[in-house]
């Protein structure tokens, strides 16, 4: 009976470990050649390597996944489709421009996976 305590104990630890050290992963869909998209780009970066340098966020360090949008609604939707399926992204982030946006909305609300947006 020890035995078994000591195996599942084992186990659970090992499984714990493994979980805190997966990277919760952002995936971010804005236009890279647009000013505004570039430097939001770069304030996600910047503000990722804060948290991970501070110890992540739950324990576990967090990973950003940027695809450019080109501001165009097909661009966007496909790096959604890219992001949830390819790159196993946990939620996504972006919405620079509203076309692209609504373009993405029925890929995301076919993924399920929480979304953060914005609007310029």
């Amino acid at each position: 009976m020890k035995r078994v305590l000591l195996v599942l104990l084992v186990v659970a630890v090992t499984a714990f470990v493994a979980f805190a050290a997966t990277p919760i992963k952002i995936g971010a869909v804005v236009p890279l050649g647009d000013i505004t998209g570039d430097q939001s780009a770069k304030a996600m970066k910047l503000a990722i390597d804060e948290i991970n340098a501070a110890g992540g966020l739950l324990g576990r360090p967090l990973e950003l996944i940027v695809v450019d949008s080109e501001l165009k609604p097909e661009k966007g939707a496909a790096a959604i489709e890219k992001l949830a399926t390819v790159d196993k992204v946990d939620f996504f982030v972006g919405g620079m421009a509203s076309s692209v946006h609504l373009a993405q909305i029925p890929v995301m609300k076919r993924y399920q996976k929480g979304s953060v947006s914005f609007f310029v």
